[in-house]
């Protein structure tokens, strides 16, 4: 789905129009500007139409490769980037598969993508 070139001609008189007011005035008009856009049109008309979502199998042969298939907190933590506190709390909840071993909580890179592109 695109923006019609008449809705852009309308939404640029529209903005146009609004030329010497104050700075707030016209932030605040371009805000719900966008704001009705996005609501008109959908949240799709934002995202390219030729970008395809990634699978979870090539994300794995592309992403994370310098990482190996089985990972522990600080390297969930780096790839994250957040503190070993917030992924031992996301473990907790459930929010990431993990297998204990010992007493190490490990993480395995399929899963963690799967997370990632969801």
């Amino acid at each position: 789905m695109c923006v019609k070139n008449t809705q852009k001609k309308d939404m640029l008189d529209l903005l146009m129009g609004f030329v010497g007011r104050d700075d707030r005035t016209i932030t605040a008009i371009i805000m719900a500007g966008i704001a009705f856009v996005y609501l008109k049109l959908g949240r799709r008309t934002f995202m390219s139409e030729n970008k395809k979502r990634i699978s979870t199998k090539q994300a794995y042969k592309t992403i994370l490769t310098e990482y190996p298939d089985a990972l522990n907190v600080n390297q969930v933590a780096e790839i994250l980037r957040t503190s070993r506190r917030t992924v031992y709390m996301m473990l907790k909840e459930s929010k990431l598969d993990y297998v204990l071993v010992g007493r190490k909580y490990m993480v395995s890179k399929i899963d963690l993508i799967k997370f990632l592109l969801n």
